[in-house]
C-alpha cells in the first residue's frame, strides 16, 4: 500500500471494519465502521487537469462533522494547562481538565444568552478560579485567604 498513485484509493474490510488508504497530496489513511467507501465528486476544480476532484466518501464525511472537534482542541490549546511533564497520567488528567473547562463555557454561554458579550475562555478561566478560591476561603480562617476576599472588579459571578 506505500505505493500508491495520487487520487487512488486502496480499500480492506472485515465484516465490521473498513481500513481506507488514499494519496491526496499525502497518504490519508481511515479506519471506519459506518461507510462503505465510494469515491465522490466535490464539486470544485483541479487547477491543473480542469476536471472535477474526488475524494472517499469517509473524507467528505469526516471533513464536514468533525469541525467541532478540531475548533475546541484548537481554543483549548490557547490555555491549556498542560506544561511540560513527564508522567503520562498528568497530561491525560489536565486535557480532561481542560476539556471539562471548555464544555462548561459552552453550556455557561448558552444558558445565558441574555449577556450582550459571551464569556471567552480567558475570562471564564478566571471567573470559575475566582469562584473556586472564594468556596475554598469560606471554609478556611479569613486570615489565610485576605488577598481573596475582595472579588476581582473584571469578575462577574458565575452563578
Amino acid at each position: 500500500m506505500t505505493h500508491i498513485k495520487f487520487g487512488d484509493m486502496k480499500v480492506l474490510h472485515t465484516p465490521k471494519l473498513c481500513l481506507i488508504v488514499w494519496k491526496d497530496k499525502k497518504v490519508v489513511s481511515l479506519l471506519t465502521t459506518h461507510e462503505c467507501p465510494v469515491m465522490m465528486t466535490t464539486g470544485k476544480l483541479n487547477r491543473r487537469t480542469e476536471e472535477y476532484q474526488e475524494k472517499p466518501n469517509v473524507v467528505i464525511s469526516y471533513n464536514n462533522n468533525m469541525g467541532g472537534v478540531d475548533l475546541s482542541d484548537q481554543i483549548i490549546h490557547l490555555y491549556e494547562l498542560l506544561r511540560k511533564t513527564v508522567k503520562w497520567y498528568r497530561k491525560v488528567f489536565f486535557h480532561f481538565l481542560d476539556m471539562a473547562t471548555f464544555s462548561a463555557s459552552v453550556v455557561y454561554n448558552s444558558f445565558h444568552p441574555e449577556k450582550k458579550m459571551k464569556k471567552n475562555q480567558l475570562d471564564f478561566r478566571l471567573a470559575l478560579v475566582d469562584e473556586l478560591l472564594k468556596e475554598h476561603c469560606n471554609q478556611k480562617t479569613k486570615t489565610t485567604c485576605k488577598a481573596f476576599s475582595q472579588p476581582s472588579p473584571h469578575m462577574e459571578r458565575l452563578g
